[in-house]
């Protein structure tokens, strides 16, 4: 589907789900549970006969401290806050000469 010279829009809301980890090992320290949530949108976009595409969003959108039990980095340093990211696709070659 488009949306007038945008092709194949789209707006996503994913959610990752973790629980506490309290059964662990002699060596290892418990960590808490926690929810993180993701919201994205992208198109692809007709540019010199090459379908760019463009996607864009904003990971941990709530700021959530959390901390990931296997990280080794737990003891020193939370995970990445609230992330705003975009990605560029553009194609390696012409279509034209693909054929």
């Amino acid at each position: 589907p488009a949306l007038g010279v945008l092709k194949n829009p789209y707006i996503g809301l994913d959610a990752r789900l973790s629980r506490k980890q309290n059964k662990i090992a002699s060596t290892e320290t418990p960590t808490g549970g926690y929810t993180l949530w993701e919201f994205s949108t992208g198109f692809e976009r007709l540019v010199w006969g090459n379908d760019l595409t463009l996607d864009m969003g904003i990971a941990n959108l709530f700021d959530k401290r959390y901390t990931e039990h296997l990280s080794r980095n737990k003891a020193f340093a939370l995970e990445l806050g609230r992330t705003l990211f975009a990605k560029l696709t553009v194609p390696f070659g012409h279509k034209s000469l693909l054929r």
